[in-house]
């Protein structure tokens, strides 16, 4: 987690008691304060919704003890996350109950947020199952979520890590070459020396029962690949790719079981010839330790891995609803967002269309490098006018559009006037830098939202027109 980030954004966390039942609370991370709940979640403490918003933890003794509340933070902030666990809460009138918890760290609109899951008081062997369903609904999203992409560059970006993973498997494969030389070597010298085949035969059962933990282990892995084969869709051309790494993977999977048939075999023969040679045992086991050694570095090599591509994947996530250029919301989250907002609670709903003078000329003129910095210029001066729950996107090249709930036309009014004033006070190298921007505030709930979408637009490019023929009558 980037430190520097998160000390220059507000953060958020969501408890959420059942994911299936929608309850669930969010709280500001740094002050532990209660922004959005969930009517179920309320009920659960004894509260109504409007008790709890705007109150923190603390002040209601959510947690059993402020040592538990605090623990709880300072987990959430070093680690990001928060797996399911125990926890003892207080309801409104003071009685308590246990239920499980998780939280995960998400992005919002208002920087860095975290995600907890806590299961409503069950019987242990409720606990213990509704625990095990979260954790495989938790593990089969984020899966979804990191199989999901529509960016040419995430895709380069996995292509070289399973160029990656290729080029450890063929390290891998030396290695199994490498030990299955040694291991015939073992077993020409082996021979003769009775006393000492239980202490190997007991090192065989061993790695046969390692064996079949991988195989079990496989047979989770192909049950979880059919089923992402199943949720996967809307991208075409990603499917292919996916579909051409799915099959590579079970050509390795099946070299793998085709290695462990031959490995049993090898082991099997070994069994028969170990005889009679105690003294040369000693140098085997030494071998064997050795070999453990080399298993543990794997595993150790596994792990960091599992970790850079955990790291990666995040990164995934954000570049899927952000624009790479100037950070702000792309044209997909506009439009879920739109339809989201589209309802009578966020009435009058505003929206402001803004187009960035000059885009075009600065290109061929400068380069693209000082087009980019026009562009996340006119991005942070639209983020610095507007308010938190405004969601601010980029739909086009020089386009941005502002989603504004609960905004009439005055608001909005002044939104655009500190805009202006902003970009009258800044440049883009020898540039100054000008947006347009026009607005359409829905009033009523039957006003069709693209109609009021349109008139932001056409008053966008009158207050584009007036500000060209402005211009040239200076000139």
């Amino acid at each position: 987690m980037n430190e520097n980030f998160i000390n220059k954004t507000i953060q958020e966390f969501k408890l959420i008691f059942d994911t299936e039942l929608n309850v669930m609370v969010t709280i500001r991370l740094n002050d532990a304060v209660i922004i959005d709940v969930s009517k179920e979640f309320a009920n659960i403490l004894g509260y109504t919704p409007d008790e709890l918003m705007g109150r923190s933890c603390k002040e209601i003794n959510l947690y059993e003890t402020p040592a538990n509340h605090n623990r709880l933070l300072n987990k959430i902030g070093v680690e990001g996350s928060n797996s399911f666990r125990e926890l003892i809460f207080r309801r409104k009138d003071g009685s308590f109950f246990t239920s499980s918890m998780s939280s995960q760290i998400i992005m919002l609109s208002t920087g860095e947020n975290i995600s907890d899951n806590v299961t409503k008081p069950k019987s242990a062997e409720e606990k213990d199952k509704t625990a095990n369903e979260l954790k495989e609904k938790v593990q089969e999203l984020v899966f979804q979520t990191q199989e999901k992409a529509d960016r040419a560059a995430e895709l380069v970006m996995a292509n070289r890590e399973l160029a990656f993973q290729n080029e450890e498997k063929d390290k891998r494969a030396a290695e199994l070459i490498i030990a299955n030389k040694e291991l015939t070597f073992q077993t020409r010298e082996k021979a003769d020396r009775a006393a000492e085949l239980v202490i190997a035969n007991r090192e065989l059962a061993f790695q046969n029962e390692e064996k079949d933990k991988r195989a079990a282990e496989l047979i989770i892995a192909n049950k979880e690949l059919t089923f992402q084969t199943r949720e996967k869709s809307d991208r075409a051309a990603e499917l292919v790719m996916a579909n051409r790494e799915l099959a590579f993977q079970n050509e390795e999977k099946d070299k793998r079981a085709a290695e462990l048939i031959i490995a049993n075999k090898e082991l099997t023969f070994q069994t028969r010839e170990k005889a009679d040679r105690a003294a040369e045992l000693v140098i085997a086991n030494k071998e064997l330790v050795f070999q453990n050694e080399e298993k543990n570095k794997r595993a150790a090599e596994l792990i960091l891995a599992n970790k850079e591509l955990a790291s990666q994947n995040k990164e995934i996530v954000y570049l899927i609803f952000h624009d790479q250029l100037t950070g702000v919301y792309n044209r997909k989250v506009y439009e879920k967002e739109l339809e989201r907002l589209d309802t009578a609670d966020n009435l009058p709903l505003t929206i402001i269309v803004g187009d960035v003078k000059g885009l075009k000329q600065i290109n061929d003129s400068f380069g693209p490098t000082m087009g980019d910095e026009l562009l996340r210029k006119s991005a942070e001066i639209i983020k610095k006018s507007c308010r938190k729950k405004d969601v601010i996107t980029r739909t086009d090249s020089d386009e941005f559009i502002i989603l504004m709930p609960k905004t009439n036309a005055s608001e909005a009014e002044a939104i655009i006037q500190r805009m202006n004033d902003l970009s009258s006070q800044e440049k883009a190298g020898p540039s100054d830098i000008s947006i347009s921007f026009g607005y359409e505030t829905k009033q009523n709930e039957e006003d069709e939202i693209q109609e009021v979408f349109k008139q932001a637009d056409e008053y966008m490019y009158k207050d584009k027109s007036f500000k060209v023929r402005a211009q040239h009558k200076d000139i």
